[in-house]
């Protein structure tokens, strides 16, 4: 089960808002964090033709957390805003990789090339799926 959070960007002058699955639960990916895990060895050998007494050994390690979450802008092409407009809403899927359910803060950043001013507060919705990757009045709020 990959879990995707899509997100959509609107507010003051933008913000964002959350579509698609899960947010942030782990995904399918090989062993869960925080299992204990027993690796067992049994080495038999001969010297000079002559079998030797097998020798047994095990450990028990735990699995650890690994951390891979993927943004990727959902939109295929820029967004085009009109001059002075706000709460314009911009996609992206948000999908958590790992092994274990991870809690996420996420935040915006103006890059420096552009011809957009990201200013006021941004807002994050999880999609209903009712339209998927379109911004409506069934996406939850998320606080």
């Amino acid at each position: 089960m990959t879990s995707i959070l899509k997100l959509l960007v609107a507010t003051s002058t933008i913000s964002v808002a959350a579509l698609g699955a899960n947010p942030a639960f782990a995904a399918d990916l090989g062993t869960d964090a925080g299992t204990s895990i027993t690796n067992n060895v049994s080495v038999a050998y001969n010297v000079g033709g002559t079998a030797q007494t097998a020798e047994t050994d095990s450990d028990i390690f735990v699995v650890d957390r690994e951390v891979n979450l993927v943004i990727a802008k959902s939109d295929a092409v820029n967004s085009s805003v009109a001059p002075n407009a706000t709460q314009q809403a911009v996609t992206y899927t948000v999908s958590n990789q790992t092994n274990d359910t991870i809690d996420v803060l996420l935040t915006s950043q103006q890059p420096g090339t552009d011809d957009f001013d990201v200013s006021g507060t941004i807002t994050y919705y999880l999609d209903n799926g009712s339209t998927a990757g379109v911004f409506d009045a069934g996406d939850t709020l998320i606080t």
